[in-house]
Order: structure tokens, then C-alpha cells, then sequence
């Protein structure tokens, strides 16, 4: 499965976000991290699955990345 991180309007609370997606389609968000450096995965069923916050969005993006990874996704 191919997947990337896309910059998109968050709906949830209207911030401007990260998803991580499968590459073709849209589908549902993966992993998703803020400009702040709080990231969050989601689990098969959408619900919460690993979270965090690091110094950086490019450090976010690689750890929630590997966690989404280790969850199944991938």
C-alpha cells in the first residue's frame, strides 16, 4: 500500500493539517499532525489509536508515520 502525507483544512477543528492517506483516492485519515507538532494515528475502525507531540512537524511526521506502520497500515 502506498501512502503520503497530504496538507489539508482540518474539519474536525478547523486548523490546517497533515493526513496521511493511501497515495490513490482519499479515503480516511491514517495519521494526522498539526503545525504545532501533535500528531495522532487512527486505528482501522477511526478511533484513536497513538499519540504525541514532537519539536518539529517533519519529527512528527516520521513517528507518527512508524506508528501507523506498526499498527497494520502500510
Amino acid at each position: 500500500m502506498f501512502l503520503r502525507w497530504k496538507f489539508e483544512h482540518s474539519k474536525a477543528d478547523g486548523q490546517h493539517c497533515w493526513k496521511y492517506r493511501r497515495w490513490f483516492g482519499y479515503g480516511r485519515s491514517i495519521a494526522t499532525v498539526w503545525a504545532n507538532g501533535v500528531w495522532h494515528t487512527w486505528d482501522k475502525d477511526g478511533c484513536g489509536g497513538e499519540n504525541g507531540k514532537e519539536s518539529s512537524i517533519a519529527k512528527a511526521q516520521f513517528i507518527a508515520g512508524n506508528c501507523a506502520i506498526r499498527q497494520g497500515f502500510g
